[in-house]
């Protein structure tokens, strides 16, 4: 499976779940425009996930939005014509912050994918790996 199809069932099985429940959520105020580094990793990373929830995944400064979030930020937009919003408070998750027990709770297939999926973002990030 090719990393970004691996990335967003990692998302759909393991986070959007545990954002369902309420878990490895921290509501933060979030850009409703693209941060600065999403010219340079949205294409590394995906630009957006495929759930109807309102929540934002941050990888290691990278923040995603969800389907939900951008259709939210929309209507907002719409609503508001004249006066200019800069960030909503919503729920944003940190990829950083998952374990493995995390995972496992929700979907135990995943658990293997992990390690990988890490390991590619932070490469994919930019960061080292331990490597000198």
């Amino acid at each position: 499976m090719r990393f970004l199809e691996t990335l967003s069932a990692f998302e759909l099985a393991v986070i959007v779940p545990h954002v369902k429940r309420g878990t490895l959520i921290k509501p933060m105020y979030v850009s409703v425009r693209n941060g600065r580094l999403y010219r340079s990793l949205s294409s590394l990373l995906g630009t957006v996930i495929e759930s109807s929830e309102v929540f934002s995944i941050d990888y290691y400064g990278y923040s995603k939005k969800s389907r939900g979030l951008l259709s939210q930020i929309n209507e907002l937009l719409k609503e508001s014509t004249g006066m200019q919003i800069s960030a909503m408070r919503i729920s944003v998750v940190y990829f950083a912050s998952i374990k493995v027990e995390d995972i496992a709770v929700v979907a135990p297939d995943m658990v293997s994918v992990f390690p990988f999926l890490k390991k590619e973002i932070l490469t994919r990030r930019g960061f080292k790996n331990g490597q000198v």
